[in-house]
């Protein structure tokens, strides 16, 4: 119940919009089930998305993967100022933005130990203290 109460499972709940999207455009991130195999009654997680996430008659929605190389292109090609924060134990943080050497105002922050509850706040004293150098700078330039 601490790390996922039961209706983040439930087929009507808030989060549907979100899994439609990572169904469709975003992707959604997996598990190797391999190490767990004498343990599970199933072969793979291989497309769980689907099958616990989304309703029914969305469960053979097909991904699209234009969303993805137009966000990847825009971030390869311009540096303006956007700040990613990432937990380095929440699962997206293995779908992050990653590989943008040279950029000088793009910001990726990965929270030790964090989770999916990582926040400006939740840093060391010292990385909080440069996100929110980074901020001020920003906000004065506009």
């Amino acid at each position: 119940m601490d790390i996922s109460e039961p209706s983040y499972f439930a087929r009507e709940q808030a989060h549907l919009p979100f899994f439609v999207q990572a169904a469709r455009e975003l992707g959604y991130y997996g598990y190797d089930t391999h190490p767990f195999r004498p343990y599970l009654t199933i072969e793979s997680a291989h497309g769980y998305l689907h099958r616990v996430m989304l309703p029914r008659e969305l469960e053979t929605l097909p991904f699209d993967d234009t969303l993805y190389h137009q966000v990847t292109a825009f971030l390869d090609k311009n540096d303006l100022p956007i700040l990613f924060i990432y937990g380095q134990h929440d699962p997206w943080t293995a779908a992050g933005v990653t590989g943008l050497k040279g950029k000088k105002q793009i910001k990726i922050y990965t929270e030790p130990g964090g989770s999916h509850l990582a926040r400006i706040s939740s840093f060391p004293e010292q990385t909080r203290a440069e996100i929110l150098a980074s901020l001020k700078k920003w906000l004065e330039e506009e």
